[in-house]
């Protein structure tokens, strides 16, 4: 639904009049992932107010830099919105994408982190009548009640902490994010 080109097409160098360009066609989208790719030579600009600009509309920048020098604006405006920033030289431009880019963004990740931690809240729940029976009561010698209650508290521990770390690990659950 984005436009393919700007119009007035912009000076070669100045990526600040793309990025407001983008910003608002983005901002025409409503609710959706905020996401660009920049794809240049290392010999750009880009100024704070537009990189502040896309931290204030939740963009995500992916910056694939290609001329063998870094780009320092486009490297911190990367960093700030938590995207990639990839420079290499020109020669090697088709085994970039292949192999560095598309396997980090178009990443199962958070897929695969939410379903091991709900098989991880699943073992929890299937050893409470081994922790209960065996460790507790046999190898422990803790009366049936108190060892019951440590087995239950150890599924309700993890049940709570496994989402809580998946959360901090993942960058938020998949069910519940939007992007």
């Amino acid at each position: 639904k984005l436009p393919q080109s700007i119009q007035p097409e912009p000076s070669k160098d100045d990526l600040n009049i793309i990025f407001k360009k983008a910003m608002e066609d983005l901002d025409r989208q409503g609710d959706v992932c905020r996401e660009m790719i920049v794809v240049s030579d290392s010999g750009v600009t880009l100024t704070q107010s537009s990189i502040l600009d896309a931290v204030a509309n939740k963009v995500r920048i992916n910056a694939l830099i290609f001329g063998g020098s870094d780009v320092a604006e486009l490297q911190e405006a990367a960093s700030l919105t938590r995207g990639l920033y990839l420079s290499g030289e020109g020669a090697e431009f088709s085994s970039f994408f292949a192999d560095r880019i598309f396997p980090k963004v178009n990443s199962n990740f958070r897929w695969i982190l939410f379903w091991l931690g709900a098989s991880w809240i699943a073992l929890m729940w299937v050893m409470v009548l081994p922790l209960d029976r065996w460790l507790f009561q046999q190898v422990i010698k803790l009366p049936m009640h108190l060892a019951g209650k440590f087995a239950l508290g150890n599924a309700l521990f993890w049940s709570t902490a496994t989402p809580c770390i998946i959360w901090r690990l993942a960058e938020g659950l998949p069910l519940i994010s939007h992007c």
